[in-house]
């Protein structure tokens, strides 16, 4: 093969290659793509670029510039073994070692030993699930220590592809739990076994005695999970018995951050009643939210089911609006306004951080579609989520932020995993949150506005310093970000001195008066937000959206929060 001739194929590979690159974005045709491998595999270029680098040296730095991407391809495909699921890890290691007979000799080696570095360490992690389940199978004392070591066994089984070991670990357990129904046994577990386990009794001695009884120590967030757990005891006829034993602070769920002064209130003989008639309001709450949020999940679905039918009509204008729209960021030649959502999440806090999840599509598309409406920039917002809690939950825990975003859909994947937990002695540690966004606004792009949501109002001094010194002292502290104490007062002084308004909504009574006053010093409005209620999260998204509206058209804000009432708001925010 002569230069005139390799330069020629060259030529249409470069062709090709700019062929596939103006297709990628509508469509990808399978078709071409392997076309255009067939012909790179035909010419072997490695091997014709060694032998016309003779005669031209730019086709020796090609050889080397086309070897260096061999080698860093490669090996990213061998990395990807580390995520092969175990059951597919033998077909993709077949592959590769097929692969590697068509590799230079040079690279061979390396590549071949980085397979066998991988696979080894796969092998040896899969010897340590079978010589832990293993110890745990033969092990049949039940102390703490072995009950622990289950729990954990469980918990990482239920990894992705690790089914076969779970469904050891359940026979294991199921053995186990025909234990319980013998005399003289107590039986701990967690909830997941108040579904689906049958505890038959067959020892007469015991059914004799009234049977089985089971003690639910936790107050479910829904009867029918009650329900559920009460009839372990009683299968198939057999008598047994229920009741349930409750610590009064993990009724703070339900009862909200007031628990201790609810309970008083309630008499011994109603307080069953109160809690199903409490927790019955939560569920409700959490239906209307999920309702909101499936609203929201029906239009994507019907704008992906139209996305897919253009694709296949061919409608490539449509395909180009609709990618547009799902990749559009913020608009950083207007300016963004950005809003900081502070939230509590401390264990009152369950039914506010469900909302906050299912509404913030919501939320958004309000915002977006007022703005074109008045021919606005509607990607000029971004909005970022921030949760705090108590000192209790150490500094991994006080607080939690979601990065800047302008695509709700990143908001609402860092909400799943947030938990109300923490707390417990009333005020929360708002200085905290406050201390955050105040950090944020030192950013070059600053923030325009705080929205504050809790249900327990900010610590004075003296608490702050009883909490960080029964939570770790300050020796603990001092090694944290947050060494330096702060006070709520103090932070809002800096918000205030940089116009940064903080609007703030209260879920209880008690908070209602230190949190008007927190928007009050800042120029800030303050609302009473019953998450409870049916109407309680769309609430929250139409306060939410309109303080967006403010901030986002400037000049037009009266207008934009007067059309968004018109046709878009589901409560009225006054």
């Amino acid at each position: 093969m002569n230069t005139d001739n390799f330069a020629e194929a060259e030529k249409g590979i470069e062709n090709i290659g700019r062929i596939q690159r103006d297709l990628t974005g509508i469509c990808t045709s399978q078709t071409v793509m392997k076309k255009g491998e067939e012909l790179r595999e035909k010419l072997d270029l490695l091997k014709r670029l060694t032998a016309v680098a003779k005669h031209d040296p730019k086709y020796g730095q090609a050889y080397t510039a086309l070897l260096g991407k061999l080698r860093q391809d490669f090996s990213g495909e061998i990395e990807k073994l580390r995520s092969v699921p175990r059951k597919e890890r033998a077909g993709k290691l077949r592959a590769l070692n097929y692969a590697l007979c068509f590799v230079p000799d040079e690279l061979q080696a390396p590549f071949k030993a980085h397979i066998d570095e991988i696979n080894q360490n796969a092998t040896d992690e899969d010897k340590m699930h079978e010589r832990d389940l293993g110890v745990c199978l033969k092990n049949t004392d039940e102390n703490e220590h072995n009950i622990t070591k289950i729990g954990q066994l469980a918990e990482r089984f239920q990894q992705p592809d690790m089914d076969d070991y779970a469904q050891k670990l359940h026979e294991e357990i199921l053995k186990r739990l025909q234990r319980a129904t013998t005399m003289e046994k107590v039986t701990l577990l967690t909830r997941t076994f108040g579904r689906g386990i049958d505890f038959v009794c067959s020892n007469q001695q015991l059914i004799a005695n009234g049977g089985i009884c089971v003690l639910q120590t936790f107050f479910s967030e829904e009867l029918s999970e009650e329900v559920q757990i009460m009839g372990r005891g009683a299968r198939q006829g057999d008598i047994g018995s229920y009741c349930m034993i409750l610590l009064d602070k993990d009724l703070e769920w339900v009862l909200g951050s007031s628990w201790a002064e609810e309970l008083q209130k309630i008499e011994s003989r109603t307080l069953y009643g109160n809690l199903n008639q409490a927790r019955n309001a939560h569920y409700e709450s959490k239906c209307a939210a999920k309702g909101l949020g499936i609203e929201q999940c029906k239009q994507e679905h019907n704008a992906s089911k139209n996305f897919m039918k253009s694709l296949n009509e061919g409608n490539i204008k449509a395909v180009k609006e609709f990618l547009k729209k799902q990749n559009q960021g913020a608009n950083l030649v207007t300016g963004s306004s950005r809003t900081v959502l502070l939230m509590d999440a401390t264990g009152s806090m369950s039914s506010l951080l469900s909302a906050a999840k299912e509404t913030v599509c919501t939320m958004f598309e309000g915002a977006t579609k007022v703005l074109n409406e008045l021919k606005l920039p509607s990607d000029a917002f971004q909005m970022q989520f921030v949760v705090y809690r108590d000192y209790d939950c150490k500094e991994d825990g006080i607080l939690q932020s979601s990065p800047w975003e302008s695509k709700p859909i990143n908001l609402r994947s860092f909400m799943t995993p947030i938990a109300a937990t923490g707390g417990g002695d009333y005020e929360e540690a708002i200085e905290i949150g406050l201390w955050y966004a105040v950090q944020q606004s030192e950013q070059s792009d600053g923030i325009s506005q705080v929205i504050l949501i809790g249900d327990a109002p900010a610590k004075e001094r003296p608490a702050i310093t009883r909490d960080r010194n029964g939570s770790g002292g300050e020796m603990y502290w001092s090694k944290t970000k947050y060494k330096t104490p702060t006070y709520y007062m103090d932070e809002l002084q800096k918000l205030k001195a940089k116009s940064i308004p903080v609007h703030t909504l209260y879920l209880a009574a008690g908070a209602a008066k230190n949190f008007q006053d927190i928007a009050d010093k800042t120029s800030g409005l303050c609302k009473k937000l019953d998450i409870h209620s049916p109407q309680g999260a769309a609430f929250l998204t139409d306060f939410v959206t309109e303080n967006i509206l403010k901030k986002t058209a400037d000049d037009q804000a009266d207008a934009a929060v007067a059309l968004y009432r018109k046709k878009y708001a589901k409560s009225f925010t006054g």
